[in-house]
């Protein structure tokens, strides 16, 4: 167990354990580093472990100047206690997801150290001289939660250019880490870039797979033009329905015709095994683990005259209700 507030109350923690009640300069960079997007997910508390110096971190999921990082539950065990004089211990995961525990200094009155870069803050413990086990009184969950908060999760301006063939291709691939949505949050992915298409009438099919599993089949978007550039942006997304394993997802986007005007389109076909309801699709991937995301795209004939491109790609959080 462990106290779960910010700042511990005095009241909350027993007389020979003051110091970790004291606010610091500490808990004011923890708040200014939340503002940089560095923060928690979901769960991540740190409680003390079953034996000895043990600190154990639950599974979940922190931010890391904006990146999202998934965190598997583990356990560190900390450096021996002075024999005379108290410490603070500042625990932090890192951009590997690995729980670190920073050994502050022995002083009468002990203080913390500095937040390591690109490392998020979970919690302080107080470790007394002489000690040889932790009580909940020792260990603090020092944490800002980010759960609410709608960021874009990653983005790319790099041009990717995938010349015609009748084989799928992948327009765009990313992980989505585990738990970083939330049970009913979801995400938007939006690209966009060039498409040359030749005279006659070509189609092209867009299709999207998550963790392996195609969850909406290609979707086809006929194109009758003379050889010009045309312009697009497609959106893919999907919302968690109060859970970990329940889907309901969308496509939209549009395309310049001939004349320069955008014509929209929409979700028209999904795959057989999931229904197709005003327009989304349904599936059940657990996002409490990683997934990869996988935008493909194909045509319906090969043609040295038809490619495609990606100049952007975005995608944003949508945070849970």
């Amino acid at each position: 167990m462990a106290i779960n507030r910010f700042i511990p109350n005095i009241a909350d923690v027993a007389s020979n354990r003051k110091e970790s009640a004291w606010p610091d300069a500490l808990h004011f960079d923890v708040l200014k580093a939340a503002y940089d997007l560095n923060g928690i997910l979901d769960g991540c508390a740190i409680s003390d472990g079953s034996t000895g110096l043990e600190v154990d971190i639950a599974v979940g999921c922190v931010v890391i100047d904006g990146v999202a990082k998934t965190v598997a539950a583990q356990t560190v065990t900390l450096a021996a206690a002075h024999a005379t004089l108290p410490r603070l211990d500042l625990m932090t995961v890192n951009t590997s997801g690995t729980l670190v525990a920073n050994v502050g200094t022995p002083l009468a009155v002990p203080v913390y150290v500095a937040i390591p870069p690109s490392e998020v803050v979970v919690g302080t413990v107080l470790v007394a001289a002489t000690a040889t086990a932790l009580t909940d009184d020792d260990i603090n969950n020092t944490q800002i939660n980010l759960n609410r908060q709608q960021f874009v999760m990653n983005r790319s301006t790099s041009i990717i250019t995938i010349n015609n063939s009748l084989a799928e291709a992948t327009l765009a691939s990313f992980t989505l880490p585990g738990r970083a949505l939330g049970t009913d949050g979801g995400m938007k992915i939006r690209v966009g870039g060039q498409v040359l298409a030749t005279p006659g009438t070509p189609i092209l099919a867009w299709g999207l797979d998550f963790g392996g599993v195609e969850v909406i089949a290609l979707v086809t978007l006929p194109l009758d033009t003379s050889v010009q550039v045309r312009e697009y942006w497609a959106e893919f997304g999907f919302m968690n329905v109060a859970s970990f394993s329940s889907q309901r997802w969308w496509i939209k986007g549009a395309i310049t015709d001939p004349t320069g005007s955008e014509m929209s389109w929409g979700l028209v076909d999904v795959d057989v095994n999931f229904a197709n309801l005003a327009g989304y699709a349904e599936s059940a991937e657990d996002t409490s683990a990683d997934k990869l995301v996988d935008i493909r795209h194909k045509w319906d004939e090969a043609d040295v005259n038809i490619s495609i491109n990606r100049k952007w790609l975005t995608v944003e959080r949508i945070p849970p209700a």
